[in-house]
């Protein structure tokens, strides 16, 4: 009888992508793909790397025996909370070969990891006399960055209404200023505003300030004495404003 021997001493080969355009929140999903011409592909390890100015390469621990597949990376088991991540897929044969361990910047992505809300201050003057009220804010985030700001506002305690108002970071500024122009609707009286902001991945945070909007003038009167002989005059100034 005859008898055949395979000879297989090429490694895999095996390329990952990303869901994730650019940036995450949570778990992230790996997808796969690998190959081997001759023995077969037996199993697929996931590797992730880590940015502290050189990419610091570790095995995640997780295999796969399907050539085709996705991993699930969980980056808080692994202590990771913020940053730049980047994936690669090593694939060993039936035969015993294997693809070179990562270094550098090797595999898939990079994807930021943003758990974090942003962080959003403003301010507006504490009296107006109008016709408008500029409304100030600084928006920013650790990781990515405030990718919109939106005006709200209470007019003498009432329910949030949406002013309508909303700028969008098109050049992902970080930090993101700007103002909006308000005209006071209810006329006379406290505004208080609320500028909400969202993050890349959809995190939100949020400031307030108030100002109170006052274009009456204030009552004066002015009393005194009817007559005086000389000296001095003695008058009585009171004034009064609603706001």
């Amino acid at each position: 009888y005859d008898t055949y021997l395979m000879v297989d001493t090429t490694a895999p080969t095996a390329a990952c992508d990303l869901d994730e355009t650019a940036y995450a929140s949570g778990p992230i999903e790996v997808n796969y793909s690998s190959s081997d011409a001759l023995s077969g592909v037996s199993y697929v390890e996931l590797w992730y790397a880590t940015y502290s100015t050189v990419w610091l390469w570790a095995t995640d621990g997780t295999i796969s025996t399907n050539e085709v597949g996705t991993f699930t990376f969980d980056p808080t088991a692994h202590g990771i909370t913020e940053g730049a991540i980047r994936f690669y897929v090593q694939a060993h044969d039936v035969a015993g070969n294997s693809m070179s361990t990562p270094s550098g910047e090797v595999g898939c992505g990079p994807v930021y990891l943003d758990i974090d809300n942003p962080t959003i201050t403003c301010s507006a003057e504490a009296y107006t006399l109008g016709p408008t009220v500029e409304v100030s804010y600084v928006a920013s985030d650790a990781t990515t960055w405030a990718d919109d700001v939106s005006l709200y506002y209470s007019f003498e305690g009432s329910d949030w209404v949406d002013a309508g108002m909303s700028d969008e970071n098109g050049t992902s500024s970080n930090p993101f200023a700007g103002s909006f122009t308000f005209a006071p609707e209810n006329g006379e009286g406290e505004y208080r505003f609320r500028l909400v902001t969202t993050d890349a991945v959809g995190h939100t945070a949020f400031c307030e300030t108030t100002t109170v909007f006052d274009e009456t003038r204030p009552d004066t009167e002015v009393t005194g004495e009817d007559y005086v002989i000389g000296g001095t005059i003695e008058l009585t100034l009171f004034g009064e404003d609603p706001q």
